[in-house]
Parts: C-alpha cells; sequence; structure tokens
C-alpha cells in the first residue's frame, strides 16, 4: 500500500489578514462557521478510523492519524477565517462520526471493515469538497478563495488516497 503523506501544516502557510477580507460578512460567517463545524467532525471520525483500524492495518491507521493532524489545521485556518471576517468560532453543532457503523462493521472481516471505514471516509471528502466549493462560489473575497482553494486541494489529495485504498481492496 502506498505511503500516505499529509500536506504539513496549513495553518503555518495561511493566514487570513482583516485586511484582505470583507469585514463583518454575516453570510459568509455562518457558512465558515458551518465548515468549522463540519471540520470537528471530520477530525473526530479520523480519530476514530485510525484507532479502529490500527489492529489490523498499521499503515492506514497513521494515514487516517496523518488526516487528523490535516483536520486540525484546518479547523485552525477556519476560526482564524471567522475571526477576520469578523465573526467569533464558536463550536455550535454537536459532533457527528455518522459514516463510521463501528458496531456492525467490527463484525466483519478485518478487509471488508476497513474498506468500510475507507469508503465512509472517502463519501465524507467528496462531501467536504462539494460543501467548500459552494461556498466558494458565493465569494469574490480574494482572501476567503485563497483560503477554500487551498483547502479544496488538501481535502481532494485526502479524498484520492482514500479512493486509492478503497480500488485496491476491491481487487
Amino acid at each position: 500500500m502506498q505511503r500516505y503523506e499529509h500536506g504539513g501544516c496549513l495553518s503555518r502557510r495561511f493566514h487570513p489578514i482583516p485586511e484582505g477580507c470583507v469585514m463583518h460578512d454575516a453570510r459568509m460567517v455562518r457558512a465558515v462557521e458551518e465548515l468549522y463545524a463540519e471540520e470537528l467532525s471530520a477530525m473526530a471520525a479520523a480519530s476514530l478510523r485510525s484507532m479502529l483500524c490500527e489492529p489490523h492495518d498499521s499503515a492506514l491507521s497513521e494515514a487516517f492519524h496523518a488526516q487528523m493532524c490535516d483536520e486540525i489545521a484546518h479547523v485552525r485556518v477556519l476560526g482564524e477565517l471567522i475571526l477576520a471576517l469578523g465573526g467569533a468560532p464558536t463550536l455550535r453543532a454537536q459532533i457527528r462520526v455518522d459514516c463510521l457503523r463501528t458496531h456492525d462493521a467490527a463484525r466483519e472481516e478485518p478487509p471488508l471493515f476497513l474498506r468500510t471505514l475507507a469508503e465512509g471516509a472517502w463519501r465524507e471528502k467528496r462531501r467536504s469538497v462539494d460543501r467548500y466549493q459552494t461556498i466558494l462560489g458565493r465569494t469574490q473575497d480574494r482572501v476567503v478563495r485563497s483560503l477554500l482553494l487551498s483547502l479544496i486541494d488538501e481535502e481532494q489529495r485526502h479524498a484520492a488516497y482514500l479512493r486509492q485504498i478503497c480500488e485496491q481492496d476491491k481487487n
């Protein structure tokens, strides 16, 4: 299996600054707050997937752990963007880990169990890319667009890796 290379710390590469953003854009703040909450959920899901995979496939477990680290960076950058837009990052939603049917999946044979986890993560990444692209289409703010494009690129990289895992396990 190909080793997963995580993208490094996005928050070190990109810092939204108030001078570059349209300040007090309440609609954009709400949209970014939703992304912020979704990234927190993605972080929790990646952590759980890493723990569940560890006894069966250490490389996949490490990949999920690296993705969790990327999600932490996404949360930080989105929080900074919310501040730059004039909002205050808060957690308003319960963290969801919907796609993990851990009780059902844990009864499956390890290869099927691991594929189930990878497929759920892949679907989650595709939805994440779609959400980022939707919000990208709502703004002309150059700082917001730059940030969203960076996040989309990283999420697509995650999705491509997960898709590769799913396809490899089918063969």
